[in-house]
This record gives structure tokens, C-alpha cells and sequence, in this order.
């Protein structure tokens, strides 16, 4: 296939969807990441994204997409919400406190206002600042450099890094609000479609005419059930493979098929019967 079908195709894509392309096979990723047409790709997805912030300077679009769309710690690829958006890197809490990437020495007190760091809370002890080693290692050399160099030249070169650090400072807050943002319209968006869900698996077992069973039951219970809870639209396909399976109810296990074939088969239960039998209570 021509790669021009392929970047028609994949520029429908939202920025992680392409970010799993790339990561399928050898093929797709030196497409994706080699090709300069693909630049235009990238861009034109990114792009796509309404409200997406500027992506900020030195770095690619797909390292962009990586940092702001992905799902997993650049060190250990467990999935992670965090980043330090100072650092540029999203890494998970394990990862940050154990990784030799990042440190919360202070640096030499001539660095210090020019490094760029990261407030990250810490369980039982608070904020730490957090330091990107490789950054301030580059930073020490550079300095080192400028040794013998005049002091004017000195001078300036700590005025631009320090404008740099401030910048990704300034722009850091406005991403974690961005952030912030954009994971509570998804967390929205996913009790729609629980809640969707749940509304549809009610009306289908309704219309086989468990309505009365259906109002007896813990609705605390039904929405915490594996098959119930997921944020996915319920499918005919995913209703015929649940019906069998266990549904918990008031209090105890029981499977709706086997609770129907209580009532199916004539069985009244009502006052103490229903409540022993049903709901397990007046027992001694």
C-alpha cells in the first residue's frame, strides 16, 4: 500500500492511537517517525486536538504526543497519569523516587536559579524538588566552559537559561491545568458510558420481564459488578455472553437465571418466605 494511503488513513487518529501504530512493527515505525512526510502526519493530529496547548520548543511532535497523550512511564511502562512537566518527562512515582535520572540534591548555588526542577508531593513527607540529572550535568558542563570566558559572556549565558527555566516553569502550570482538565472531561466521559451501560442492562432485563427483581435489588451492588462496570457500550454480542454469568444480589451471590427459575417455576415468595429464601434474613 502507498504510504500516502497510510497517512490519509492514520490522520483520522487521535495522538495515542498513533502512538500504538508506531509501536506495532518495524515498518510502521520508520514510517511514522523517519518519513519526512510524516511530519505533516503528526502535526495534522496534534492539530486535531481541540485545545491542545503549543507544543513547546526543542522537541519533536511524536515526543510531544508521547509527553501529553501517552499512558506509560518512560522507565518502566506501567501506566501512569503523572508527569513533571518542568522536566519534560512522564514518569511514575516508583520510577522517580528510585530511577538515577532525577535527584533531590540541590544543585551548586550558582545553578540553582537556572536549573529547571519539579514539586512532587511525596507520601508522609510532603512536597519534594525534584531535579533532572542529565539537565543539570549538561548545565555544570556548559558553566565549566565558560570558565575563562569574560564575565559579560557568563553573564549573558545565565540570563538565557534562566529565561529558559522560567519559561518551563510558566508553561508547566499551564499544561497541569490542561492536564487536570482534560483527565476530569475523560473521567466524565466514561461515567456517561458506565452509566449508559447500566441503563441499557436494566432495560434488557426489564423487557424479559425481571422489572420486579430489578427494583429489589442493591443497584450498589449491580453497578460494581466486573461485566456491569466496565466504561464500554453494551453490545448484543457482550448481553448474550453476560447473561449466565454471576450477578451479585442484596447481600449474597446468586446467578439471575437461577432467581428467575425460582419465580419461572411458580414459586411465590413473599413475607418471611421471600426474605428467608431470597434475601437471607429472619434466620436464627
Amino acid at each position: 500500500m502507498p504510504s500516502d494511503v497510510f497517512f490519509l488513513i492514520f490522520s483520522n487518529l487521535d495522538p495515542w492511537s498513533l502512538l500504538q501504530t508506531v509501536r506495532t512493527n518495524k515498518y510502521l515505525r520508520d514510517l511514522l517517525l523517519r518519513e519526512e512526510q510524516a511530519k505533516n502526519l503528526w502535526r495534522t493530529v496534534l492539530y486535531n486536538v481541540p485545545d491542545s496547548p503549543e507544543k513547546p520548543a526543542g522537541i519533536s511532535e511524536p515526543r510531544y504526543a508521547s509527553l501529553f497523550f501517552d499512558k506509560h512511564c518512560e522507565f518502566c511502562l506501567r501506566t501512569t497519569t503523572l508527569v513533571q512537566w518542568a522536566l519534560g518527562i512522564r514518569c511514575c512515582s516508583k520510577c522517580l523516587n528510585t530511577n538515577k535520572v532525577f535527584t533531590t540534591n540541590h544543585p551548586p548555588l550558582e545553578l540553582m536559579p537556572i536549573v529547571p526542577y519539579e514539586y512532587v508531593t511525596q507520601q508522609g513527607s510532603g512536597l519534594a524538588k525534584f531535579y533532572h540529572v542529565p539537565t543539570l550535568e549538561r548545565l555544570k558542563k556548559e558553566r565549566k566552559k565558560l570558565r575563562n570566558r569574560s564575565v559579560a559572556a557568563l553573564s549573558k549565558w545565565v540570563q538565557k537559561q534562566s529565561d529558559i527555566t522560567l519559561a518551563k516553569l510558566q508553561h508547566a502550570k499551564e499544561y497541569k491545568k490542561w492536564d487536570e482538565k482534560r483527565q476530569a472531561a475523560r473521567e466524565a466521559q466514561l461515567v456517561s458510558i458506565r452509566k449508559e451501560r447500566l441503563d441499557e442492562i436494566i432495560k434488557r432485563l426489564r423487557a424479559l420481564g425481571w422489572g420486579y427483581q430489578i427494583d429489589r435489588m442493591s443497584l450498589a451492588r449491580l453497578t460494581s459488578h466486573k461485566l456491569i462496570a466496565r466504561a464500554q457500550p453494551l453490545t448484543d454480542q457482550n448481553w448474550e455472553k453476560m447473561q449466565p454469568h454471576l450477578v451479585e444480589f442484596s447481600g449474597r451471590d446468586k446467578t439471575i437465571q437461577s432467581y428467575l427459575r425460582i419465580w419461572g417455576e411458580g414459586s411465590i415468595l413473599c413475607g418471611e418466605s421471600y426474605e428467608g429464601e431470597v434475601l437471607g434474613v429472619g434466620r436464627k
